[in-house]
């Protein structure tokens, strides 16, 4: 092997880690058109000659045309270089960023962080461990012991939050990802590794927010779950919601099921699925985020982040905790963070996962759906789906209002709709066209453009591949942000990648 490729790497690895265990590195390629992550170094590997030379015959083997990022994690330390060139067996490196917790003060480290971009497969205990220390973390809801954990686990509840924070801190969401684990490292290099060098997006404020259906469809759903439970294990700011796949009855039938016994055994297996539908009970279907963007007149604006779309059968518990965090928020003058039961005993079916809309709901142009409603194509009872022109009205008539707190009137108003649900090419799209049929009426955003939000909007979000095909395989997420005048915006990030 090259002297001068042995020194680059073992200059990386040993400038980037103070001791072998748990050091992870990894390449990328750095260019508009693919972002494949190339595992150079995983977990509990340690230094020997061999892994050296396997780093070093895999940078060879990447292509020189494209500029290349190198880098390593650990919990207090991180690198990153910029491969500039690679010739033969001549490696040139180029350090561009370096952050030291000896120069830098405790708070600054928080965030952003680099994490792991390695989906483990974790044991069976380790995976319920995980699981267990999550569902403790989740916030219990107001009116808990009202509705025991016998309903909210067996489908006859499900969970709202709202969150009122400060204007201009943003809040980024990831569609679908449907246990496509490299779809999801894509999406947390993008968003921890290259949208950090470009722009500083991720603030220690910032949130991050699944849109549900993480697993399912594809064969990595353990490690994608375990993945994302590990981020909010480390993260208060991130929010995990539950999809149509987070239920015991999709797990049976989308492959999840199958995937646990493959990997598992049908004991143990079993054992994980209990708790997994413990914890999926407990993850929100709807999570309001918004803020105070009018002082002096109390006035709010709100996101609407859900799995699926609308559910009118709840309009009235959801005005009515948005009430109580504003009323709350009024008080205080402090973040709201409230979370509460919805009972849906007294629906149609008698069954959250199957009639509650906002895990199931769909959204059409004016022209496929002229009434403005109609029952759900998916075959699922009691679910509606909703025209582009219905979708305005409700958010503009019946998720908006005006009340009194503490002889303060204030007002509010939910502005629009992000979702997932519906794989639509494009990653992140609109839906802009009132008289086009089917996908047409989706206007997919362009990645990096900024976007001012008209209220009553509907975007829909995914972050996996597209029927099966793996060259279709695409990493998003869109990062909103309301600014003190109440205006939203939407900046999406789609990237291609390779698998």
């Amino acid at each position: 092997m090259n002297a001068g490729t042995f020194k680059v790497i073992t200059l990386i690895l040993f400038i980037c880690c103070a001791s072998a265990v748990n050091v992870e590195l990894y390449a990328c390629e750095s260019s508009c058109s693919n972002n494949k992550v190339y595992d150079l170094w995983e977990p509990g590997e340690g230094i020997s000659n061999d892994i050296i030379d396997k780093c070093s015959t895999q940078l060879k083997e990447m292509p020189k045309k494209d500029e290349i990022l190198l880098f390593g994690g650990l919990e207090k330390l991180w690198k990153l270089c910029v491969v500039e060139d690679v010739q033969g067996d001549d490696v040139s490196v180029k350090p561009s960023l370096n952050i030291d917790c000896s120069c830098k003060k405790k708070e600054d480290l928080r965030r952003p962080k680099l994490p792991s971009l390695y989906c483990s497969y974790p044991s069976d205990t380790e995976f319920k461990s995980l699981i267990n220390r999550v569902h403790k973390l989740l916030p219990a809801p107001d009116e808990y012991t009202k509705i025991s954990e016998y309903f909210l686990r067996y489908g006859n509840a499900g969970l709202i939050q709202v969150i009122i924070g400060k204007p201009e801190v943003p809040v980024n969401v990831t569609g679908d990802v449907h246990a496509d684990r490299q779809s999801l490292r894509t999406n947390l290099y993008m968003k921890y590794v290259q949208k950090l060098i470009d722009n500083k997006l991720l603030s220690k404020d910032c949130r991050s927010v699944y849109l549900g259906d993480n697993i399912g469809r594809y064969v990595y759903g353990v490690e994608v779950l375990a993945k994302l439970l590990q981020l909010k294990e480390q993260d208060d700011n991130l929010f995990l919601l539950r999809g149509n796949h987070e239920s015991m009855v999709m797990t049976m039938v989308d492959g999840f099921g199958s995937e646990l016994c493959k990997k598992y055994g049908e004991e143990a297996s079993s054992s994980v699925l209990e708790r997994l539908q413990n914890l999926f009970s407990r993850l929100p279907q709807l999570l309001i985020i918004g803020s105070c963007v009018n002082e002096l007149k109390h006035k709010y604006s709100f996101g609407y982040y859900c799995h699926g779309g609308i559910n009118k059968n709840l309009t009235g518990q959801i005005n009515g905790i948005i009430r109580k965090a504003v009323a709350r928020h009024i008080k205080t003058n402090d973040h709201i963070n409230m979370i509460d039961c919805f009972d849906s005993r007294n629906n149609v079916s008698g069954n959250a996962y199957l009639d509650s809309g906002l895990m199931w709901g769909d959204f059409y142009s004016d022209s496929d759906v002229p009434d403005g409603e109609k029952p759900s194509h998916r075959g699922v009872f009691g679910v509606y789906s909703y025209s582009k022109s219905a979708a305005k009205k409700y958010l503009q008539d019946e998720l908006s209002g005006i009340g009194l707190a503490d002889q303060v009137s204030y007002s509010y108003r939910v502005d629009f709709i992000a979702r997932g649900h519906a794989h639509i090419p494009g990653g992140i799209v609109e839906l802009a066209y009132g008289d086009k049929k089917g996908e047409e009426c989706w206007k997919p955003l362009e990645s990096g453009k900024t976007y001012q939000v008209k209220p009553g909007t509907v975007f829909s979000c995914t972050s996996t591949r597209f029927d099966d095909d793996e060259s279709k395989c695409e990493a998003s997420f869109a990062v909103f942000k309301v600014e003190k005048d109440g205006e939203w915006s939407i900046t999406p990030y789609i990237q291609k990648c390779s698998t």
